[in-house]
């Protein structure tokens, strides 16, 4: 049977209730003016076919959370890394994500494009506990996991007078009597823009490395009868 429905001009949409689950329907729009509706030829009116849903069709939407990971480039936001759910707990193609953040007190939630797997929350207090977690989504929405599925992930951002620490692991080789092999692995994802190499005895002295690709700085020159430390700093972006 066929429906019609007429429609104001300031209507966008309309909805047509008591139709049959999982049938095909045709439907198409015809705009008129206070003088009629055009008589169009089929081939330019076409129709649109859509099929219902199942009765017991379920929104095909995520089994899982991303897995995501926390760190802080200031005292006042936390930086959000993810990585897309896996495809076989995905149940489509991903359209966003939802980035949920809480104080104990008061929680948001931001919405963030399906192109980014970061996202930085600004904006915040410093030296203080926060909980964040996030969502992917498809087509037909997000799902409603249980706190086990998705657990909150607590990070707490750095004191306003204190600079965020960055793990780096350093190995120094010997070279020959004067010169050393320093190398380092940053094993955390703080944006760093710079190096800095401490040696610290009477042959003490900095070095400062603004290729932030480097992994490693042949120092010579060093007195051949003393054992130096070595410290490896870095510095953050602001």
């Amino acid at each position: 049977a066929d429906y019609k429905a007429r429609m104001a001009l300031s209507d966008e949409d309309v909805c047509k209730n008591d139709l049959h689950p999982g049938t095909e329907y045709k439907v198409r729009v015809l705009a008129g003016t206070e003088w009629g509706n055009p008589n169009f030829l089929d081939h330019k009116w076409s129709w649109f076919e859509h099929r219902t849903p199942q009765q017991n069709d379920k929104p095909q939407v995520p089994k899982a959370a991303p897995n995501m990971r926390l760190s802080s480039s200031s005292p006042f936001s936390i930086d959000v890394e993810w990585d897309p759910v896996l495809p076989e707990k995905c149940n489509g193609v991903n359209t966003g994500y939802q980035i949920y953040v809480s104080n104990g007190s008061h929680e948001i939630m931001q919405n963030v494009s399906s192109n980014n797997q970061s996202f930085t929350i600004r904006d915040l207090l410093p030296n203080t506990n926060y909980k964040i977690r996030v969502l992917s989504g498809t087509a037909d929405g997000y799902p409603n996991l249980l706190d086990e599925q998705w657990p909150w992930l607590i990070h707490r951002t750095p004191k306003d007078n204190e600079i965020p620490q960055v793990n780096v692991h350093i190995q120094v080789s010997q070279l020959n009597l004067t010169c050393v092999d320093v190398k380092w692995n940053i094993t955390d994802n703080q944006p760093t823009i710079s190096y800095k190499i401490d040696i610290r005895n009477t042959d003490a002295r900095t070095v400062e490395i603004q290729n932030i690709k480097m992994t490693n700085y042949i120092i010579c020159g060093l007195d051949k009868n003393l054992l130096l430390p070595f410290m490896l700093g870095t510095q953050l972006e602001p």
